[in-house]
């Protein structure tokens, strides 16, 4: 899938809030050509409003969404809206 956008000429990212060790940790670990953004603190995910409070247990983490820019124009956003995956935001959705 990562491929069929890569050919549209897109580039994709996959935003966590986690500290940047820790996600390269993860990406190196799925191998792949995926770039990944560490949002340490949870800064950006609050700034665009894409996070989701999931209590004591897991605390504030970004939630699942998408969002399409084109030359520095949001196109369109996918956003599950809480802590339930749904299809919403998926690739084949976006």
């Amino acid at each position: 899938m990562l491929s069929e956008f890569h050919n549209k000429g897109c580039d994709v990212y996959a935003l966590s809030i986690n500290d940047p060790w820790v996600v390269k940790a993860y990406a190196e670990s799925l191998g792949g050509e995926l770039k990944y953004i560490a949002d340490a603190v949870g800064d950006l995910t609050q700034l665009m409003g894409g996070g989701f409070d999931f209590g004591d247990e897991l605390g504030y983490r970004t939630r699942r969404f998408s969002i399409v820019i084109e030359n520095g124009e949001i196109k369109e956003i996918n956003d599950e809206q809480g802590g339930e995956l749904t299809d919403k935001a998926t690739a084949e959705n976006t």
